[in-house]
């Protein structure tokens, strides 16, 4: 059995939840504590700036992000909609790549017959 500890931030947030998604909290971290990859709960590793931490499905929308810190125990870090939690990711990686193509269009030139010239 799972032995789940809980950060701040998500206790704050999970007590700001609707009552209907705090009752599928309550029943996800059930199958959790019992079994952390019931195919309920799609249990992923996360990538980039979170790739140690993962997150389980608690509704269509809503998800949990947790880190394991032992061998039956994990912390519980944050609750939100999937756009509350990964679309800031997302957006910093959209405004990063615009930056970079708009860059390396000034870059290119026909002078150079459109190839990219790094001095």
């Amino acid at each position: 059995m799972i032995t789940l500890s809980i950060n701040k931030l998500f206790e704050k947030k999970a007590g700001k939840l609707d009552k209907k998604i705090k009752l599928a909290l309550a029943e996800r971290l059930e199958f959790f504590t019992h079994n952390p990859f019931h195919p309920l709960l799609n249990n992923h590793a996360l990538h980039g700036k979170r790739k140690s931490e993962r997150s389980i499905n608690i509704t269509g929308d809503y998800r949990l992000i947790y880190e394991v810190v032992g061998t039956n125990m994990v912390r519980l870090l944050d609750i939100d909609t999937h756009t509350n939690l990964y679309d800031r990711v997302k957006k910093t990686n959209d405004e990063y790549l615009l930056l970079l193509n708009h860059t390396m269009k000034e870059w290119s030139s026909p002078e150079n017959d459109g190839l990219f010239v790094f001095r």
